[in-house]
């Protein structure tokens, strides 16, 4: 091994094990914390650090500005993050060059508005709705993108699901799915249109003023 590939494969393997402790049900707090700055960064949203409360009575995960956020994720079916990153160390721990790791090339697939709608819709339906809580849907697929189409499509109509916003991130977009009138302010501008107002590359989720 030389010491470029020594170099590397120790720093990946660095990042899987903060990445397994992030992952731990100790970090859910930090999690939540992270997809509502990435919401709140792809809508527009300016926020200080402090504005991000978690620790909040149940069923709010993050209080932030005039928001009430319940946060849920949308995975892969038959995903199980922990045992991914877990076993992705054990590859990477048993590696001897930086070529081991390399995984075949998949061509991402779009989602449209529409699809995004219903999906969202799909992971809700289940959920205890409060009249008083924001519904935020981080979408975590692999090999899928929106792409926000702006001509007129069939939504699901989420109002029936209870919620007082519905909305979701899927970077680099943030999209207000519904909005009931004592939505926070922010919320009720935004609806119905895919938002991309970060102007970096990354650090969506990356904490900072």
């Amino acid at each position: 091994m030389n010491k470029r590939d020594d170099d590397y494969l120790a720093q990946v393997r660095r990042h899987l094990r903060d990445s397994l402790t992030f992952w731990s049900n100790k970090s859910k707090p930090e999690r939540e914390r992270e997809v509502v700055r990435a919401f709140f960064r792809c809508l527009g949203v300016s926020f200080a650090e402090s504005d991000l409360l978690v620790g909040q009575p149940e069923p709010v995960d993050v209080a932030a500005l005039s928001c009430r956020f319940q946060v849920t994720e949308v995975l892969d079916a038959c995903r199980q993050r922990h045992r991914e990153y877990r076993q992705r160390l054990q590859d990477t721990e048993a590696a001897q060059s930086a070529t081991e790791l390399r995984e075949p090339w998949s061509t991402p697939v779009p989602m449209s508005n529409s699809e995004l709608n219903h999906t969202v819709a799909s992971r809700l339906q289940n959920k205890t709705a409060h009249r008083d809580i924001d519904a935020l849907v981080y979408m975590n697929l692999r090999g899928r993108f929106l792409l926000p189409l702006f001509e007129p499509e069939p939504f699901v109509d989420l109002g029936p699901l209870g919620w007082r916003s519905v909305s979701a991130v899927m970077v680099p977009y943030a999209v207000v799915l519904h909005v009931e009138a004592a939505a926070p302010v922010a919320l009720r501008r935004a609806v119905g249109m895919p938002h991309m107002r970060w102007d970096r590359p990354d650090g969506w989720f990356e904490a900072g003023e």
